[in-house]
């Protein structure tokens, strides 16, 4: 069964299928707008320092935008307080996937912005495509057309076409309000190896808050 948070980034997520996006994910990638995992990372700020951000959400493009974050904050999806006072946006942009079907199956999945869970049954032949990893062994995927959240048992009977040999990696953004009234886009890995910024302060299984 879904729990609270998986059934919340599910309906969201169903609802961001475009927007402003560099040229690094024109093409064969899926926009969430949620970080995954059981435990999403996030980080908390050390001491206050100024850093430089994108405009959009795009490696290749110049960080010009200089921010301000004050000591103590903490950047995580489970800081609700800090998510609604700064009006931060999390994204995620993963590789899609295309998956075939090797033998008959079948699997439970939840359509859009639904909680009740519908049968979907596969023949060999049958192509999928993975989009998005939710949390506790459940995912995106997108089935003739339409999206689903499904579970682990879709590989009881399927497996990754050549496009799994492509090796890029999920891409987790940050939108921030900085301290100094700016705002831009941070990519998570980078903002995690920048002096003065540490894992994020979570107090417990979906909370996190600033640190005094």
């Amino acid at each position: 069964m879904r729990t609270r948070l998986l059934a919340a980034a599910a309906g969201a997520a169903m609802v961001v299928t475009a927007g402003a996006v560099g040229a690094a994910y024109e093409d064969g990638w899926y926009k969430a707008p949620f970080w995954s995992g059981e435990y999403p990372r996030g980080f908390t700020v050390e001491t206050d320092l100024t850093l430089a951000i994108r405009a959009v959400p795009d490696p290749d493009a110049a960080a010009t935008i200089e921010c301000t974050l004050p000591q103590g904050a903490t950047y995580h999806p489970w800081n609700w307080e800090r998510v609604e006072s700064d009006e931060l946006e999390f994204v995620t942009f993963s590789p899609t996937i295309e998956h075939v079907v090797v033998a008959n199956g079948a699997a439970f999945a939840f359509p859009p912005e639904s909680m009740e869970p519908v049968e979907l049954t596969f023949e060999p032949g049958d192509r999928w495509e993975f989009l998005a990893y939710l949390g506790e062994g459940f995912f995106f995927i997108r089935f003739e057309g339409v999206v689903y959240e499904v579970g682990q048992e879709m590989y009881d009977f399927s497996e990754a076409s050549g496009a799994a040999a492509d090796d890029r990696q999920p891409d987790e953004w940050l939108r921030l309000t900085c301290a100094n009234g700016a705002r831009g886009w941070i990519l998570l890995p980078e903002a995690l190896a920048q002096p003065g910024l540490t894992d994020a302060a979570i107090t417990s299984y979906g909370e996190a808050s600033d640190v005094e």
